[in-house]
């Protein structure tokens, strides 16, 4: 192998490196920037707000939402 073979190598992997962190921004992004919580969860929060009670959601990209689904 030549250096220029390394090289390209190199940035193969630094380009499907970056492609891969693009794709998990975008990913996050989507959750983020969709500010209407799921249909069920509005139903929850209708019912709360009927009973003064606030209630407030986390959106679905935080590690705290994601260990309370799986608890």
């Amino acid at each position: 192998m030549t250096d220029l073979d390394i090289l390209s190598d190199y940035r193969f992997l630094e380009e499907g490196n970056f492609k891969a962190d693009l794709m998990r921004k975008e990913r996050i992004q989507k959750f983020t920037n969709n500010k209407t919580p799921l249909v069920d969860l509005q139903r929850i929060k209708k019912a709360a707000q009927q009973r003064s009670t606030k209630l407030e959601f986390l959106p679905q990209n935080f590690t705290e939402h994601q260990d309370k689904l799986v608890s």
